[in-house]
């Protein structure tokens, strides 16, 4: 074959790859509508976050928690088990915006969920999608009740911050070391998830602390594809350390004041001479927000003063019990 041929040749199949190519790319461009949707719903169900993300536009999370105190994006966070997607429904016409909106069902566990999202045309294509983007996310917001004692909980491998507090707070940092660890009060967590059933884990090795999760102790899943008001978290100190704070509030605050330091507690910070009677009014009050003592009446050689204290459970960085008597 002559120098000739062979470049024609060559010039002949480089058209051809070139013509190729851009019908391919065209093709993959004008990705239908439905396509879209249906590859966003599979991403999601079947855990594959960063192709569900890469398809989204906008800022879906600041939207939906623009109102919320606290809040984590929990899209990228792991299910314990794969979704899978029942059925794709396209609305009939695009909205006021010229959105094009569309119903995706998903099966989650044993229920079914349907999760309605919305999408825009956009100048550049994305190959699994084309000229699509979701700018109406999946993810709903999602309010977490937190409560009790723990470092560190996370939901889905996604950390949502600590559920109880440590001494750092200016209320306890006279009282406790900085590093150890308090009850703290109910709080609410706003998450922003994916339909989908999460394992909750609390950073708390206590022998001392109940997990309960949406109000059961046999599991620790939560599902934040159902459409309740709101989903808690609870680790509380069990009836063992309750009682061993009830029981000996009295006995280690009278050794307290007498100028004593009883074992795994920490003293208030009153240390009168002389103490010649404690005498203490009356206890009051649950394990969650630890016991009042009331009235204590606490006389010496030369005065007589009453007191109001409460005695709280803590726990040091090993997770060890004790006890914290601090004025009211």
């Amino acid at each position: 074959m002559s120098r000739r041929s062979w470049f024609i040749l060559v010039l002949v199949c480089v058209v051809a790859l070139v013509a190729i190519a851009g019908v391919a790319y065209q093709s993959n461009a004008e990705k239908s509508v439905e396509e879209a949707v249906r590859y966003y719903a599979d991403a999601i169900a079947e855990g594959r976050v960063n192709d569900a993300l890469e398809v989204e536009a906008g800022d879906s999370f600041g939207e939906a928690t623009k109102s919320a105190d606290r809040a984590v994006d929990l899209r990228g966070a792991k299910t314990v088990e794969p979704a899978r997607v029942k059925e794709v429904r396209l609305h009939n016409q695009p909205d006021l915006h010229g959105r094009q909106g569309a119903v995706i069902e998903f099966i989650v566990g044993e229920d079914s969920v349907n999760r309605e999202i919305y999408l825009e045309r956009v100048k550049e294509p994305l190959k699994p999608v084309g000229y699509w983007r979701v700018v109406s996310s999946a993810a709903r917001a999602v309010r977490i009740d937190t409560e009790g004692y723990g470092r560190d909980v996370t939901i889905g491998g996604v950390s949502i911050g600590p559920l109880g507090r440590t001494a750092y707070d200016e209320n306890k940092a006279k009282y406790l070391p900085d590093d150890y660890l308090w009850y703290r009060a109910s709080q609410e967590v706003t998450v922003y998830a994916y339909p989908g059933i999460y394992e909750a884990v609390v950073d708390t090795a206590s022998e001392h602390v109940n997990l309960t999760v949406d109000k059961a102790t046999s599991r620790t899943t939560m599902d934040l594809s159902k459409d309740v008001d709101e989903h808690e978290i609870k680790a509380v100190v069990d009836t063992d350390a309750a009682l061993w704070l009830k029981r000996n509030a009295e006995a280690y605050l009278t050794e307290c004041l007498r100028g004593g330091t009883p074992d795994r507690t920490f003293c208030p910070p009153e240390r009168l001479s002389d103490v010649q009677q404690v005498s203490i009014g009356s206890t009051s009050g649950g394990y969650s927000t630890g016991i009042r003592l009331s009235d204590v009446v606490v006389r010496t050689s030369s005065e007589e003063r009453t007191l109001n204290l409460t005695g709280e459970v803590v726990f040091d960085p090993s997770n060890g019990l004790h006890m914290l008597l601090k004025p009211l």
